[in-house]
C-alpha cells in the first residue's frame, strides 16, 4: 500500500504535469477521434446498404414463393376441374 506521503507526491507530479500534456494530448487525440469517428459512419452507411439489400433478396424470396403457391394452387383446381 502506497503511504499517504506517496499519494501527496504523485497528485503534485500529475498537477505540475497536466498544462504540459493536455495541449499534447488535444493534438494527438483529435485526428484519431476524427479518424474514428469517420470510420464509425462509414461502417454504418455500409451496414445500412447491407441491410437494404438483404431486405430486398428477402422480398424476392418471399414473393417467388407466393407466386409458386398461387401456381400450384391454380394447377390443383384446373385438374380437379377435369375430374368434375
Amino acid at each position: 500500500m502506497k503511504s499517504q506521503a506517496e499519494k501527496w507526491i504523485v497528485a503534485a507530479a500529475l498537477a505540475v504535469a497536466l498544462p504540459t500534456l493536455l495541449p499534447i494530448f488535444k493534438k494527438t487525440a483529435g485526428p484519431l477521434i476524427n479518424q474514428g469517428s469517420q470510420w464509425i459512419k462509414h461502417t454504418g452507411k455500409q451496414a445500412k446498404i447491407l441491410s437494404v439489400k438483404l431486405r430486398h433478396e428477402l422480398e424476392d424470396i418471399w414473393l417467388e414463393a407466393q407466386v409458386e403457391r398461387m401456381q400450384k394452387n391454380r394447377s390443383r383446381k384446373s385438374s380437379s376441374q377435369l375430374y368434375i
